[in-house]
């Protein structure tokens, strides 16, 4: 597909006309089912598909949800890159090389513990009002989030999900 300001081309070559268009994409992370220290990278690369409306493209990261199933309400960091680059070996710190993080890494959000609402036996967290620009690399239509916790959360193996809010222009 390729954008523009009031559409898009989708892969049939039909224009599609829009004021202003948003996608939500969800994903869940594979977590390791253990304890996890202070500093230890929770879930590494997974593809945020799809989310940009051209290869290449840019769009603005509006807002994320994270739905955490196993109720551990933990502060992460949420890395955002171009490419499937490793942050590190989960349940252990971050080590990403200088150069795949110079290349490659095109934000962080923090989620933090305080933010959660707690729903009984599952938590909330919803961070609006991010207005991140974000563009992907030459193409792909995709980006990818690694994360990594200052907590100290037990998390079974689907127990986060995460929604992306994109808006393009």
């Amino acid at each position: 597909m390729m954008g523009n300001i009031n559409g898009y081309y989708d892969e049939n070559g039909a224009f599609t006309h829009h004021p202003l268009m948003s996608k939500v994409v969800t994903v869940t992370p594979v977590l390791e089912a253990a304890a996890q220290d202070a500093g230890d990278v929770i879930f590494d690369a997974v593809e945020i598909p799809q989310c940009l409306l051209a290869p290449g493209g840019s769009a603005i990261l509006d807002s994320i949800v994270c739905v955490d199933a196993d109720d551990q309400k933990a502060q992460m960091h949420l890395v955002l890159m171009t490419a499937l680059i490793g942050l590190g070996t989960k349940n252990a710190a971050p080590d990403i090389t200088d150069a795949e993080a110079l290349a490659n890494v095109i934000g962080h959000v923090e989620l933090l513990a305080a933010s959660y609402v707690d729903l009984g036996g599952a938590s909330v967290l919803t961070k609006l009002g991010l207005a991140m620009p974000v563009q992907g690399a030459s193409g792909s239509r995709s980006l990818w989030v690694a994360g990594f916790t200052t907590g100290t959360p037990t998390y079974s193996v689907g127990g986060l999900r995460l929604r992306f809010g994109f808006r393009y222009r």
